[in-house]
């Protein structure tokens, strides 16, 4: 006889809270295979921000190579129509008949268990597991699980750790990226999932924007969360100066030192080529309007330059508006193919390659610039060295 879990929910999307709470339920019951069961329609609620396919393809990328014997089913999707635990289980048992079935369910499911359609059915078919937040929660579901002993004869069972809290609804709203998968998260992104609400004081900005300038730096901004996320750099340091690096990108060279004379941040070195001026100029004004902290502002002034011993959030945001989907040139798109094809499977490896990538930037802006014959910051020159020269 083996044991069987079921482990359901909409992951919408699926988190490090699923997974942490998966682990916990797999070792507590002793399981000998899970069965990840992504709800079709919930009975109780509507599932919104992502398709059902959309969902399942998640949780397949989220379960991945688990530690323990999981499928990620279809089962609950194929079936269409409301989802009903106590279905999914009479098939569960028809695939497993001389297998126990166990259950896991969240705490606020757990207290209203006895609203389900067909509760008895579902207590006679798997032993219900749960998880408390806190010793007041736990009190209260132990409390529960003697009142189903009772009224159903069910089987529970207390999973003794705690669960990680996890907010569906901060990360579909775009908050807390950093609490999904990295692929979850790259997943979300390339299908145009939970978006990160923009603040209405930069949302003004981007609306005075051309289409192409608004596009391309909403586009930047996904792509610095993204970047964040792979580098371990909380999203938020940058998100608001990515959208805000190309702020003054519009303005003739006569109305860049009319910035510059208001706002500081230039010099004259800065207006030997129009085309980074805005950089230096965006970074003054983003710290004077918006108060962005120090490490938002370098990004954005040196984020078409690039300089010497740039840190990590310079890094990410010179490569976002370098590679970000939208960009036309061919260099950029190679780029960006190119970087996502290499990127290194362990972190500790991956600033090694954000380097290289750097450098591959700053020879090809270089050379187009030379092409042109025009001017070549001192800020991108000594760059190339500092990159071209070994770590110790």
């Amino acid at each position: 006889m083996k044991n069987i879990g079921l482990f359901g929910g909409s992951f919408n999307p699926p988190h490090f809270g699923h997974i942490q709470a998966v682990n916990s339920f797999v070792h507590a019951a002793c399981l000998d295979f899970v069965y990840i069961m992504p709800a079709g329609q919930p009975p109780h609620k509507e599932i919104v921000g992502a398709t059902p396919i959309q969902r399942l393809e998640m949780a397949k990328i989220a379960f991945f190579d688990m530690p323990f014997p999981c499928v990620v089913s279809e089962m609950e999707i194929k079936r269409g129509g409301n989802s009903y635990t106590a279905d999914t289980l009479e098939e569960l048992h028809i695939r497993h008949p001389h297998d126990r079935l166990f259950l896991y369910v969240g705490t606020d499911m757990f207290r209203a268990l006895d609203t389900w359609h067909l509760p008895q059915k579902v207590f006679s078919l798997a032993i219900v597991c749960c998880m408390s937040r806190d010793r007041d929660e736990a009190m209260e579901n132990q409390r529960m699980a003697n009142e189903y002993k009772k009224r159903y004869h069910a089987n529970i069972l207390m999973i003794p750790d705690a669960p990680v809290i996890v907010s569906s609804t901060l990360l579909r709203r775009g908050e807390k990226p950093e609490c999904m998968p990295e692929k979850v998260r790259m997943y979300a992104q390339e299908a145009g999932l939970y978006k990160r609400k923009i603040p209405e004081r930069i949302q003004a900005v981007l609306d005075g924007m051309s289409e192409e300038r608004r596009n391309h730096s909403m586009a930047v901004a996904e792509e610095t969360i993204t970047l964040c996320i792979l580098y371990g750099l909380n999203p938020d340091t940058l998100f608001e100066a990515a959208l805000l690096h190309d702020m003054t990108r519009g303005k003739t060279p006569r109305e860049q030192r009319e910035l510059a004379d208001i706002y500081g941040g230039c010099v004259e070195e800065d207006f030997l080529s129009f085309s980074v001026t805005h950089g230096k100029t965006a970074a003054a004004m983003a710290k004077a309007m918006f108060d962005l902290e120090e490490e938002a502002c370098l990004a954005i002034a040196y984020h078409t330059t690039g300089r010497a011993h740039m840190t990590l959030s310079e890094k990410i945001l010179y490569v976002a508006d370098y590679i970000e989907p939208t960009r036309r040139h061919i260099v950029c798109q190679e780029a960006r193919r190119n970087f996502y094809a290499g990127l290194p499977p362990k972190r500790e490896k991956r600033e090694e390659w954000l380097d290289q990538c750097i450098l591959s930037g700053i020879n090809d802006t270089i050379t187009h610039l030379h092409m042109q014959n025009r001017h070549v910051h001192v800020d991108t020159i000594q760059a190339k060295k500092a990159f071209e020269t070994p770590k110790r």
